[in-house]
């Protein structure tokens, strides 16, 4: 079956007209993108667009055999054209299936938004599924057949959309996943095929020829990812994102568990700094401390910050949280990927011992801080060995900035050492700044 792509931005298209910004500017510049469009087989259109048959005519193709035409956006959608050669597109009915002369056979694939979705199989017995912009399936794990051989779905905005049908089973690794409808939100450049690349998608230019059944073109996903970046850099924020599209994630927090020990309560340093758990791990928002139901403590006598409790909106769908002080056996184990958030959290949180005595007659006691010998290098073993695909995340400080309460430098000393053996079993180390991901490697 084959497929060709006459356009594969969003309705409005890009660049639009009029349009000052960034995305717009980069497209005028050779980025451009048409309206999605899809032509299969040459006898069936998905889609009717402005242009599509100058667009056609670009990809080598022509529409003067097409039988049929289909239309997935909400009744309500952008305005399409009616050349005097086409059939009067029309709409399938959800769940009703149409079987056309060329022997493909549609069925209509309801939604969670309004629009149709559309399961082409063809003569050859390939399948195709095709979702309109902002689309999700519903109900598709009950009906589908298998897994499809080529999916045209709004990645960038639905990532929630590819990880409900991994979870039906409806995609595997077997599946080419290419992601269509891109306009002003979504990246673009080297930064969309990065994005795209850690969903196991990829896209294209506008006119490619696609045949189901071939092996997918998109890059192998990164088994281990670091993300490093300070407090409010959005490195958090790219750790969800990178793992959106795959169901069953499994988040671990430092601490949270039952049965683990209850956080340290650090008396001031001599000199009134903060002790380091508390100045190094700023508290999540909302978060309520485990004795006093309150917010948060702050000041000299903070206790380390607890974990956000979960809830099914503080992560994107089919998550799940758990909190432990032992990270190297959930490494060990098999499972669903996950997410380490953070390497700096959960060090300081679980490494954190009893004050240490003072350094001079008459001094307050300080905070301790200790590992047990060799654990940066077990734990960067753990992570080579761990079957799961990982994402990790280190929060950094501020350049040249000390870490209150650190006075000697043994925490920030230890999480360095922790952080350069873990990247060295890192396919990929990304640098997070305002929330844009500068690579160290991958």
């Amino acid at each position: 079956m084959d497929v060709t792509l006459l356009g594969t931005g969003d309705p409005a298209g890009l660049p639009r007209p009029d349009c000052p910004c960034a995305a717009c500017s980069r497209a005028a510049a050779g980025r451009h993108r048409a309206a999605t469009s899809v032509l299969v087989d040459q006898t069936l259109l998905l889609d009717l667009t402005p242009g599509a048959a100058m667009a056609a005519a670009r990809a080598g193709r022509s529409l003067h055999a097409v039988r049929q035409v289909l239309l997935t956006h909400p009744h309500d959608g952008p305005a399409v054209e009616f050349p005097d050669d086409l059939p009067s597109p029309v709409r399938v009915p959800d769940g009703r299936e149409l079987t056309l002369l060329g022997g493909h056979r549609v069925r209509a694939v309801a939604l969670d938004a309004p629009g149709t979705g559309y399961e082409v199989t063809g003569p050859d017995g390939r399948r195709l599924l095709y979702l309109p912009p902002g689309g999700g399936p519903a109900g598709l794990g009950e009906e589908t057949e298998g897994p499809y051989d080529l999916v045209l779905l709004d990645v960038a905005a639905r990532p929630d959309a590819l990880a409900r049908l991994r979870a039906a089973h409806a995609v595997t690794w077997t599946t080419d996943i290419v992601a269509v409808h891109l306009g002003h939100d979504a990246p673009d450049g080297a930064e969309l095929v990065r994005r795209l690349a850690a969903a196991g998608a990829r896209a294209v230019p506008d006119g490619t020829a696609l045949r189901a059944g071939d092996p997918p073109d998109a890059p192998e996903v990164p088994r281990r990812t670091l993300l490093l970046g300070a407090p409010g850099s959005g490195v958090s924020q790219e750790a969800e994102r990178r793992l959106a599209t795959f169901p069953e994630v499994l988040r671990v927090l430092p601490g949270t568990a039952a049965g683990s020990p209850p956080p340290v309560v650090l008396p001031p340093a001599d000199d009134g700094s903060v002790p380091v758990p508390a100045a190094v791990l700023p508290p999540a928002p909302g978060a309520r401390t485990p004795t006093t139901g309150g917010p948060p403590r702050t000041g000299p006598h903070a206790l380390s910050p607890p974990a956000p409790a979960p809830t099914a909106e503080s992560h994107p769908w089919g998550w799940t949280t758990t909190g432990t002080n032992e990270l190297l056996p959930l490494l060990a184990e098999d499972g669903p990927p996950l997410l380490v958030d953070s390497l700096t959290r959960w060090l300081a949180a679980t490494h954190t011992t009893s004050p240490r005595a003072p350094s001079r007659p008459g001094a307050r006691p300080g905070p301790g801080f200790g590992l047990p010998a060799g654990y940066s290098a077990r734990l960067a073993e753990a992570v080579r060995r761990s079957p799961r695909p990982l994402v990790l995340v280190s929060d950094q400080p501020p350049p040249a900035a000390p870490l209150p309460g650190d006075r000697d430098g043994r925490f920030a000393a230890e999480l360095e050492r922790l952080n350069t053996a873990v990247a060295r079993e890192c396919e990929e180390v990304l640098l997070i700044v305002a929330g844009l991901p500068v690579r160290l490697r991958g």
